[in-house]
Parts: C-alpha cells; structure tokens; sequence
C-alpha cells in the first residue's frame, strides 16, 4: 500500500517538475524577446552611371551627413500568419513613434532599438517595419487610413505612398523650379523570428534618388540667347514599402530658364522619386531649349526656339536595346550630357 501512495507521489512530483520546466522555458523565452535589439543604420545609395565633374557644381545637393540622419522612427509590427498590425499596449496606438532629435534638431546616423515593448511573442514570426524622418501626424493619418474598416493589414501597407517634400528653389538662382527636398524619407524592414536573436540589423534605404547631370556646351552661347529646362513625368509619391509600380502621380512642373548653363559647364542635382515607366510616355524627362534671353512669357520658348532636345533619364543609355526607362529608389544617377550647335 506504501509503494502504491510512493508512486503516486513520484508520479505527481514529475507532474510538477515537468510544469515548472515548461514555465520556465516559456519564462527564458520571453526574456529573450525582452532583450532583443534593432540596430538600425543606413544603406548607401546604389551608383547609377560615370562620375560627374564636382568642380562644376552650380545647384548642390543635400550635404552627404544630411541624407543619411535619422531624425524620427516610426516602428509597424505586422504578423506573418495573417499579416495584422498590432497594437503597442502600453500606449494603445498600432505604431510606436520615436523622435531621435536632440535638443540642438540634430538627428542619428544609427540607433538601437530595444523591443521590450513590442508587440511580439516568442517563436512567432513578424514583419517590422521602420519608417523614418516622417512626423508622427503622418503617421497617424497613414494608420488612421488603413484602420478604416477596423484592421491593418501588411499587403495593404505595401501600397502606402507618400508625397515627396519637394521644394522650389529661389527662380533668381536660374534653376529649375522643382527636384529639391526638405526631408529625406527612408524605409526598412525585417522579416522573421524575434526572439530567436540577441540582435537584428535592419537597413534604411532612401525612398527617393538623387541625380547628379553634367552639361558641357560645344561653344560659347550667343549672349542674346540662353537656355530653358523642363521636368517631366516627376512622380510626386513614392511608397514606403519597396514594391514595383510606383503610384503614377506627377508633381507639376514649369519652365526656368537656366543662364547657369551659358557657362559651357554646369552641373545639377536634383532629388526624384522612383519611376516605374515602361516606356517613354511616362519615363522622368528633361526638355532643353535654346533661344531669346529676353522672352516675358517662358511657355513661348516652345514656339520661338532655336535648338530643342528630350533627355530620358532613366535606368538605360539611348541606343540599349529594349531600354529600361524606369528610375529606381535608393540611388545615385549619374548622366554626361553634352549639347551641340546642329548647324
């Protein structure tokens, strides 16, 4: 009769261990997701074409330390199993928005991110997104906007777009009236298990791409005539999530005459966002004109030019068989143009 109460207990004993095991696996779990970080940092643009000559520059583009500052996060976590976003608990909102400005408005080259408070569990699989240097009002109306209908989910995010922060320069400096930006935006993302890992790495790549175009001029300009420049096709929104349509919206775009050129070098930069054109009825263009310096009316110069040219600024060189006239995220756009006099 002892033997049988004997084992009994033993049997209940191992009953208790075994519980007390899996708890405390569950606990080291946790303490693992717990003390995870993100190291997040910047990628560096992709090189797109020959160099330009830098001693030529007329129009500059963001200072280098300028396009790779981190000056906000917002953080998305989407499950893998039904691609949901979730909810940060302790503050309620379905993104957790970080400012990374100090007290000078100076921002980070990298960061790390502890996850303590993420909406994660152990051995699940999640896609963390990272969204930076937009204002936490944009945020919110982009969350706001796929909660509509009471859940956020991934696929719908993938086709989020933002507008580009363009801004016109001075029309006294004689460039073109759009291409520059106030902010860079930049996104990144990671896709698996959380809590497996002490560390994760996750790149922000530019949604945007900077294009740096060097004129050379065969001979010197007629003083009573100068050049005019036109963008087109400028896509005005880019997606934060890097997918392959991009929005086809464009931002409106006028004609500046451009004296700079009348320099027989000149160099300008401007900012662009991605363009997935197939063909050139939507490639990113650039319409040259040569004609009267003193014309009141720019829009006349279409009619009243002397020399015209279209500029397709894309993936390709003319002349490539099948030309790729898209215009990628992320990269820097080299082009050599060189106008000549067709006498």
């Amino acid at each position: 009769m002892m033997n049988r109460y004997n084992n009994i207990l033993q049997i209940a004993l191992s009953a208790i261990f075994l519980l007390a095991g899996c708890e405390k696996a569950d606990t080291a779990a946790d303490s693992d997701a717990r003390h995870t970080t993100l190291r997040v940092t910047t990628v560096p643009m992709t090189i797109v074409g020959e160099q330009v000559p830098y001693d030529t520059r007329a129009s500059k583009p963001l200072n280098p330390e300028d396009e790779n500052v981190i000056y906000s996060l917002a953080v998305l976590v989407f499950d893998e199993s039904e691609g949901v976003l979730h909810k940060f608990d302790k503050s309620g909102k379905y993104y957790k928005y970080i400012d990374l400005k100090d007290e000078n408005g100076n921002g980070l080259l990298s960061t790390k991110l502890p996850i303590e408070d993420f909406p994660v569990q152990p051995d699940e699989t999640y896609t963390i997104c990272l969204v930076a240097n937009l204002s936490e009002e944009q945020v919110e109306k982009i969350i706001n906007d796929m909660m509509a209908d009471g859940t956020a989910f991934i696929h719908e995010f993938q086709e989020v777009s933002v507008m580009i922060p363009y801004v016109a320069p001075d029309k006294a400096d004689g460039q073109l009236e759009t291409g520059h930006v106030r902010e860079i935006y930049m996104f990144g993302y990671y896709r698996g298990e959380v809590s497996a890992h002490g560390e994760i790495s996750i790149s922000l790549g530019r949604i945007i791409s900077r294009l740096e175009i060097a004129f050379t001029i065969d001979k010197e300009p007629d003083p009573e005539n100068t050049f005019y420049m036109r963008m087109n096709n400028l896509e005005s929104h880019a997606h934060l999530f890097p997918i392959e349509k991009s929005p086809g919206k464009y931002a409106p775009t006028g004609i500046s005459r451009v004296s700079s050129l009348d320099n027989k070098r000149y160099t300008l930069y401007f900012y662009a966002a991605p363009n997935s054109a197939l063909d050139t009825t939507r490639a990113l263009n650039l319409e040259v004109w040569y004609g009267p310096k003193d014309l009141v009316d720019l829009n006349s110069i279409t009619t009243q030019h002397m020399g015209y040219t279209t500029i397709y600024l894309c993936n390709d060189q003319p002349g490539v068989e099948n030309r790729n006239y898209q215009l990628n995220r992320n990269s820097v756009y080299r082009f050599n143009i060189k106008l000549t006099d067709k006498e």
